[in-house]
């Protein structure tokens, strides 16, 4: 039996992102005492949206209190969807550079999909070395690394397998419409470079706070800023 754990301040719960390891988020750890990261390369394929959502909910039943989840990246979808199916796990909801709906679809500024489908090509072609800094140079325009630099960024649980499926859920993911279902209070950060994830268009009737995070690309986040935005939407 998991012993739960009890904080003076509520945990908070980070699920990583594609291909990146905790790099770009670790100045959150200054935020509470009890900080986790949950990389999402780690998962073994097959899995599927739900199957990991119900993996989290079991971890994070072991603290006695709701916590502070933050969705990065590809990691916002699998944060949405644990919040929209059990939202006394969650105390407050972050999203940083993530989207409901990750394609682009009528009404929707998402990924353009000749874009996506070039990702999948190039998955396809390069080597697993090749793609992750492929993957981080994207992710870190308009800055450009060296590949021992872009090294730093990645996470080592990637496989081909894992990274196909991930973009398979990207592709096929559309929570817009299970937004009005979310009881609680949901902030939405945006880098101003990402050229990853474009600013989402939020379509749901409910008060959203959202914020650009200047100089800020998808990986490379004004940390200030960051720290700045999520005290204020935490305490």
């Amino acid at each position: 039996m998991n012993q739960a754990i009890i904080t003076t301040k509520p945990a908070i719960v980070v699920i990583g992102g594609l291909v990146l390891n905790n790099e770009p988020l670790a100045m959150i750890k200054q935020l509470s005492p009890d900080f986790r990261f949950i990389d999402i390369n780690s998962f073994s394929s097959p899995f599927s949206l739900d199957t990991i959502t119900r993996q989290i909910d079991k971890m994070l039943r072991i603290y006695c209190k709701p916590v502070i989840l933050i969705g990065y990246s590809t990691g916002g979808l699998i944060a949405l969807n644990l919040t929209i199916n059990a939202p006394d796990l969650v105390d407050k909801l972050i999203l940083i550079n993530s989207t409901p709906c990750f394609p682009d679809k009528d009404n929707w500024n998402g990924i353009n999909l000749t874009d996506f489908r070039r990702l999948l090509d190039k998955l396809a072609k390069l080597s697993l070395r090749q793609f992750k800094n492929h993957f981080c140079c994207l992710a870190t325009y308009p800055k450009v690394y060296q590949s021992e630099e872009q090294s730093l960024w990645q996470s080592n649980d990637c496989t081909k397998e894992n990274l196909l499926q991930w973009l398979e859920i990207i592709a096929a993911t559309d929570l817009r419409g299970n937004l009005v279902r979310i009881p609680t209070p949901i902030l939405y950060l945006y880098a101003e470079y990402d050229i990853l994830v474009p600013k989402s268009n939020i379509l749901v009737n409910r008060i959203v706070n959202q914020f650009t995070l200047s100089n800020s690309s998808h990986a490379e986040l004004n940390a200030s800023e960051l720290i700045i935005y999520i005290k204020q939407f935490i305490q």
